[in-house]
């Protein structure tokens, strides 16, 4: 799955106001991030992506991107469960003059793809604990 957005940051939008929006994703895995930041941005555009309170792009807290012609991209393998299926995109513009477009892809994938070999230790569980019920194995 792909979720893909655009936003338009208005120009001289402070740091302590920030341009927030709520990204409301599917039960899944993150697999890919892309943040593009198209010619022009001077990195005068910063972009930080929260999930609950953990950062997750960039990765240190209070850290942001800040870049110009540049995709950032990341595989992070990061799970997101059903109530909190959604990252909070925050974003400030010190460009006093001009408003910028902040492009975020959001690409996802069920577990059992993303993480194969932990469905397959739960699918072997399982069963143990089915020949244990069954057939009386023992622990």
């Amino acid at each position: 799955m792909i979720f893909d957005y655009r936003f338009i940051i208005p120009a001289n939008k402070p740091k302590d106001d920030p341009f927030t929006r709520v990204l409301e994703l599917a039960p899944a895995v993150i697999t890919r991030i892309e943040i593009a930041f198209p010619p022009g941005c001077k990195a005068l555009v910063h972009v930080q992506l929260l999930h609950e309170n953990f950062q997750l792009v960039p990765i240190n807290p209070g850290g942001d991107l800040a870049w110009d012609n540049r995709v950032y991209v990341d595989h992070p393998y990061y799970p997101l469960e059903i109530p909190t299926a959604r990252l909070l995109f925050i974003a400030w513009n010190e460009d006093v003059k001009y408003n910028h477009q902040i492009n975020v892809t959001i690409e996802l994938q069920p577990a059992s793809i993303a993480f194969p070999t932990r469905e397959l230790y739960n699918t072997f569980k399982e069963l143990y604990e089915y020949m244990k019920k069954v057939f009386g194995v023992p622990a």
